[in-house]
């Protein structure tokens, strides 16, 4: 079974430290999204996977893109 899940969000640039990767906010109705987390074996071992924003690259116009897609893949 093949379901439609649409998960809503900003990306937000700080135009204070241009270099930094941008802050991607979720809405409440998507409070359960987590896409950059694994939940390890053992109850409250957690931790973030490698992804497009610890890979950012503020000069590379394709990185934008790239997170995009990984969020997209991820839902």
């Amino acid at each position: 079974m093949i379901s439609n899940l649409f998960i809503t969000g900003d990306i937000i640039y700080n135009a204070e430290f241009p270099l930094a990767a941008p802050d991607v906010i979720f809405g409440p109705e998507d409070d359960g999204f987590h896409p950059f987390l694994v939940v390890g074996r053992e109850e409250g071992d957690s931790r973030l996977v490698k992804n497009s924003l610890t890979d950012w690259n503020n000069k590379d116009p394709s990185r934008l893109l790239a997170l995009v897609m990984e969020l997209r893949l991820r839902t």
